[in-house]
């Protein structure tokens, strides 16, 4: 009988230890692919979202710049295990239909960012958080047209970082307001500062839509 009971016991107890060690490899990474608790997403994977951007003049958007055709690229350089952080590098940026409601501006030539790629922290709660790559300070070029004379407005993070919002809803990130400094010369064409505001969403990958564990 007292060998019977320490069989039992010493099943129990690997009976235990395979359940909690299952428990334990099955936990998500921070990023996964087609739902929450799916496959991770590999380091080294590339990611692509769309979406909006605007510039304005103040946070509840006096005048400034808006672009309604945003696309960019993200490299994945870390996604351990949720509860966690994962990293990307923001490589690539195009900012097309770009408009202006700042007075005397006849369109908008070109935006683009400046030194990148920048780092991006995705946290698991859902906060975003962007800062330079090391290549300088977060910037965009915006080069409005005025008449058939092009203007050239440079713009730095006031903060250097930005902070956004991550969100399973729409597979999407948010930034709301993130001051930017007008850092070339003074034009009434350039309003100075700028608050920046975009939102990228449909996140997406080789594996499908990008979820937040």
């Amino acid at each position: 009988m007292h060998r019977y009971r320490l069989a039992v016991a010493a099943a129990a107890t690997a009976l235990f230890t395979a359940l909690t060690t299952g428990t334990a490899s099955a936990a998500p990474a921070v990023l996964t692919f087609g739902g929450v608790g799916g496959a991770p997403v590999p380091i080294g994977g590339s990611l692509q979202s769309s979406g909006t951007e605007t510039l304005y003049s103040t946070t509840t958007g006096t005048y400034g710049f808006a672009c309604t055709n945003v696309y960019n690229g993200y490299t994945v350089t870390s996604n351990p295990v949720a509860p966690g952080s994962a990293t990307m590098k923001l490589n690539w940026l195009q900012l097309g239909s770009c408009t202006s409601t700042v007075p005397g501006v006849t369109g908008v030539n070109t935006m683009y960012l400046v030194d990148l790629p920048y780092r991006v922290a995705v946290d698991s709660p859902g906060k975003v958080t962007y800062t330079d790559g090391g290549s300088g300070p977060m910037r965009t070029i915006i080069q409005p047209s005025v008449g058939g004379t092009t203007v050239t407005c440079a713009y730095q993070s006031h903060d250097s970082v930005v902070y956004g919002v991550w969100s399973n809803a729409d597979n999407s990130i948010t930034v709301t307001n993130a001051p930017f400094d007008l850092i070339s010369s003074p034009s009434p064409y350039c309003p100075s500062p700028v608050f920046v505001s975009f939102k990228q969403a449909g996140t997406t990958g080789s594996g499908g839509l990008v979820f937040l564990n």
